[in-house]
């Protein structure tokens, strides 16, 4: 038996496949830390279809006084997917009482690969978005995610990474995944993108509510106004990212359009900021809408002294008033 347990992948067509995995149960007994470890691994990756009959045995190794065998064991139970719920029962229990934070670490990443059927241990998830441990949180945004809309109740707490951490993006993208918040919620976001740190992540996470919510894409909309208002010369960043959200969303409003087009006619902002604006303008169908601004946009400067008479008119258009008339052109064709 422990000849074939220590060679984990049995050379085909020489050992006969369940007498190896025979090997591997009766070898979680042995004495040796190494072999039990290895014992452990051969079971959880061969006899997956097995899991009612070998996720007991899992769950017992999980307490070997190995920290390797119970590492093994742990990770084990996330390819138990016929006897999820036993696995999730005990990775929940180890979640609230190891103080181990590799443990937890390899717990949290089972629970991620059994989601959705998972949804049992999101409490205990949610609880270690209040580690002090950095890796601890950044892991449980990550099984968050996989749960998708099952996991609102971890909403607030993943707001507060989303503006205050260094994980800011995982708990963005996890918040993206719920993609359900309340208006409070809402302008918690709207004014993360203000700030350099948070901007990515809180755009992150009111684009994944955007789709199906008005009152996220309204966040949206102040987000834009709030970047463009507060600090304008320095937020085309920012201005991008709304911008490009919103088209991924694929929503549009009156007033998202009245704030385009008031970036796009302020001669204040940069001009890649401008022409960004335009283009989702373009990018979301509504240049019908926004012609008269593109018409006065597109008017060429009054012609250089030092510039000769046979110059086109088009030729003295640079920046937004080239890209302006380059919409309107498009349109005529």
């Amino acid at each position: 038996a422990l000849f074939h347990v220590t060679e984990i992948d049995l050379p085909e067509g020489q050992r006969d496949m369940w007498q190896g995995h025979w090997g591997a149960l009766l070898a979680t007994g042995h004495p040796s830390p190494e072999v039990r470890a290895k014992a452990t691994e051969m079971l959880a990756k061969h006899w997956d279809h097995e899991a009612p009959t070998v996720t007991p045995l899992l769950v017992r190794l999980t307490q070997d006084r190995d920290k390797h065998v119970r590492y093994a064991a742990i990770w084990g139970l996330a390819k138990m997917h016929r006897a999820h719920e036993a696995a999730v029962e005990r990775l929940a229990q180890i979640l609230e009482e190891t103080k181990d934070d590799q443990a937890r670490i390899v717990a949290i990443g089972a629970i991620e690969r059994l989601a959705p059927n998972a949804r049992q241990a999101i409490p205990h998830l949610i609880a270690c978005l209040r580690s002090p441990t950095k890796s601890v949180r950044h892991c449980a945004c990550l099984a968050l995610q996989a749960h998708g809309a099952l996991a609102i109740a971890a909403v607030p707490e993943l707001a507060r990474l989303c503006i205050e951490s260094d994980y800011a993006h995982a708990a963005g993208s996890a918040l993206s995944a719920i993609g359900r918040y309340d208006e409070a919620m809402i302008d918690k976001l709207a004014k993360a993108v203000e700030s350099e740190k948070t901007r990515e992540a809180a755009v992150l996470a009111l684009g994944g509510a955007a789709r199906n919510s008005d009152p996220t894409f309204a966040g949206i909309v102040r987000a834009l106004e709030a970047t463009v208002r507060e600090r304008p010369t320095e937020n085309s960043d920012a201005v991008r990212m709304v911008c490009e959200t919103a088209v991924r969303a694929g929503r549009t409003s009156p007033k998202f359009l009245e704030v385009l087009m008031n970036i796009a006619s302020n001669s204040s902002l940069k001009d890649a900021t401008r022409i960004h604006a335009l283009r989702t303008i373009v990018r979301l169908d509504l240049s019908k809408s926004a012609r008269p601004l593109l018409r006065t946009l597109a008017e060429p400067p009054p012609a250089q002294p030092n510039q000769p008479e046979f110059a086109k008119i088009e030729d003295r258009r640079t920046g937004v008033a080239r890209v302006a008339w380059q919409i309107l052109q498009e349109m005529d064709e």
